[in-house]
């Protein structure tokens, strides 16, 4: 079908101006914190050099690590643009994924991703940052783009496969990005298998690519090594914890920086969540869980501040979640924290379901895409660095949401809805980016 010139023209106009507004924002950043130390690298090795001291000694992200190294070193005029571009690519290819042709998804996509909190971006330094966590979300998203297509039955082009090739290896030459990518595929297989269709070759042949890059890790000396002295230095308890407690870890603290703390985001997700559920609800005692996971994010996340000083006695909640996970089950106060979690979990689960009484597919995909998100989060559990590594690593679970909100406003028949939402999104990012701009042009 072919894409009218207007509807070309608004495309153009949109993605432009979000370029624009990004390119603004990454003229006030310049090199930091690990930028620093990547800008001399090339300085005093060869890149193959480098790369190979790397492999033995500190990671296994092979190719982040060599274009860390080259984009710190050259202008970084050069950083700033493409970053730019892939700040846009990823508004463009969610749109693509969720919406196609659709322009009040490609509209929400960009407010959306306007509203992802862009500051976590600084916390290695910006240039080494997104190489190694926003660039690699894009490529993971373009390998999710072309998956979408081979679902819907469309042939495989030879320019796409050889395209989602080099995505697809930076994109799993990243621990989050090979979990992400791996499940996404793994997924695929059981839909088919239930469906009891033949899978695609090409999936295979992806999902093999994949495994490959997670047994590289595996074998890696550099982790191990990185491992060993992240322990020491940033970590010391982490090698007296259980697995079950690394992996409590992981958990909580996914759930704690959504549940427990300022998110917008998270706070649009169950706003939607709510709203579109409750369509499929056959009585007011599901329409009142539907609520459930709003309410929750209202009262312990957007508006805390307000209900502490109401209840003053629950303001632990807010330190619940420490180096070595929440407190203790041997202490008594660990029951609430962890009950409000288990809450929010099991009536989120309950209003995806409600999305099965219309298409079982629509479950499927809204578990997915926050199994996916929030796995790429858990597993940081196991790692010495998870709270060095800050918050960049909730950018898979942002997505999710961001993707989720997106699915469920096009599953539903409230154009009133569809219609605030935007507008809510809208106002969303346009704070977000005055609030960037106030920071970047006046306070830097």
């Amino acid at each position: 079908m072919k894409i009218s010139l207007s509807t070309r023209f608004k495309n153009i106009i949109l993605f432009s101006s979000l370029f624009a507004l990004t390119f603004v924002i990454h003229m006030r950043i310049d090199h930091s914190v690990d930028d620093l130390w990547y800008k001399n690298v090339l300085d005093n090795y060869t890149l193959s050099d480098y790369l190979y001291e790397r492999y033995f000694t500190w990671a296994g992200r092979m190719i982040p690590e060599a274009v860390g190294a080259i984009m710190a070193h050259i202008p970084i005029m050069i950083w700033r643009v493409l970053d730019s571009l892939f700040y846009v690519g990823i508004a463009w290819i969610l749109g693509k994924i969720l919406g196609d042709k659709n322009n009040y998804v490609r509209l929400i996509c960009c407010m959306l991703w306007l509203t992802y909190p862009f500051k976590h971006m600084n916390s290695a330094g910006y240039v080494i940052t997104t190489i190694n966590y926003t660039w690699p979300l894009f490529f993971v998203l373009v390998c999710i783009y072309f998956l979408k297509k081979i679902l819907n039955g469309n042939s495989a082009k030879w320019w796409e496969i050889t395209l989602t090739i080099p995505c697809l290896l930076y994109a799993a030459n990243t621990e989050q990005g090979a979990a992400v990518l791996f499940g996404s595929y793994f997924l695929v297989v059981v839909y088919y298998y239930f469906q009891k269709k033949k899978v695609p070759a090409l999936i295979y042949v992806y999902l093999i690519m994949t495994i490959g890059m997670l047994i590289f890790f595996a074998t890696c000396p550099g982790i191990s090594a990185r491992m060993s002295d992240e322990t020491v230095l940033l970590f010391p308890e982490f090698e007296h914890l259980s697995t079950l407690r690394k992996l409590e870890i992981g958990i909580t603290s996914a759930l704690y920086h959504f549940v427990f703390l300022e998110n917008v985001m998270y706070a649009l997700f169950t706003l939607v969540l709510w709203r579109v559920s409750r369509q499929f609800a056959h009585n007011e005692q599901e329409k009142i869980v539907c609520a459930i996971p709003f309410v929750l994010s209202m009262c312990f996340s957007m508006f805390s501040s307000v209900f502490y000083s109401w209840f003053p006695d629950l303001a632990y909640f807010r330190t619940s979640l420490t180096r070595v996970g929440t407190l203790f089950i041997s202490q008594p106060a660990s029951f609430f924290p962890g009950l409000i979690y288990g809450i929010t979990i099991v009536s989120i689960l309950y209003c995806f379901y409600l999305f099965s009484r219309e298409n079982w597919l629509h479950t499927f995909l809204l578990v997915a895409f926050v199994a996916l998100g929030f796995g790429a989060r858990v597993m940081l559990g196991f790692s010495a660095s998870i709270w060095a590594s800050s918050d960049r690593t909730y950018m898979y679970m942002y997505t999710a949401f961001i993707m989720c909100i997106v699915y469920m406003l096009n599953v539903s028949k409230n154009d009133r809805l569809k219609t605030s939402i935007l507008w809510l999104a809208i106002l969303t990012g346009a704070c977000s980016c005055i609030s960037l701009l106030t920071g970047y042009l006046y306070l830097n």
